[in-house]
């Protein structure tokens, strides 16, 4: 199961982890949550790695300000994901953390594929009628999760969704061919159609 460290202090951290492991057992995925004071957690967070009650270390933030320091943090080789936002209208991601997370073979998690659902309340006509027949055929049962194609068909990102049609989806749409740069660009134009 994967979860959060959203703790300023290092007391506060521990009790929200001893409160995940209580309820979990394990943490599958244990994130640095908006790069929350990261190199004092991370010590901790690493013993309890070796412990075997965190599979992966990751960290996430969803402001392009705080890439820099992502980037900072993964350099260190001392987490195993990221989570970032992805969609249409957030692609600030493909200038650096992208590039890195392939480089240093480090798995991203899409946060906010549909921009915070923003990109669901679009006219899904819009993006039927504009779009070719590959980007079309990525998601022909839902105009939105076009939207959301455009981290799901880049392979450097997976995708994490609880609900069993939506992995269905996620998992077609995140294998070959993969998106391009002109198919994403088009994606991202769709979205920003009224």
């Amino acid at each position: 199961m994967p979860s959060k460290i959203r703790a300023g202090s290092l007391t506060e951290g521990r009790q929200q982890f001893e409160r995940q492991c209580a309820w979990y057992g394990r943490v599958d995925v244990e994130q640095v949550h908006n790069l929350v004071p990261w190199r004092e957690h991370l010590p901790w967070l690493e013993a309890e790695r070796a412990r075997g009650l965190i599979g992966l270390l990751g960290v996430t933030h969803y402001q392009p300000t705080a890439f820099q320091e992502m980037a900072e943090a993964l350099r260190t080789g001392r987490f195993d994901a990221v989570q970032l936002p992805y969609n249409p209208t957030e692609r600030d991601c493909e200038q650096l953390l992208l590039p890195l997370a392939a480089e240093l073979g480090v798995p991203v998690v899409v946060m906010r594929p549909l921009g915070v659902g923003a990109l669901a309340r679009r006219p899904t006509a819009a993006v039927r009628a504009g779009a070719p027949g590959r980007v079309r055929r990525r998601d022909v049962a839902a105009g939105t999760a076009q939207m959301g194609a455009i981290g799901r068909a880049d392979r450097r990102c997976h995708l994490r969704d609880l609900e069993p049609e939506h992995a269905r989806v996620n998992a077609a749409a995140g294998t070959p061919p993969w998106f391009g740069a002109e198919e994403r660009e088009l994606v991202a134009r769709l979205a920003t159609r009224t």
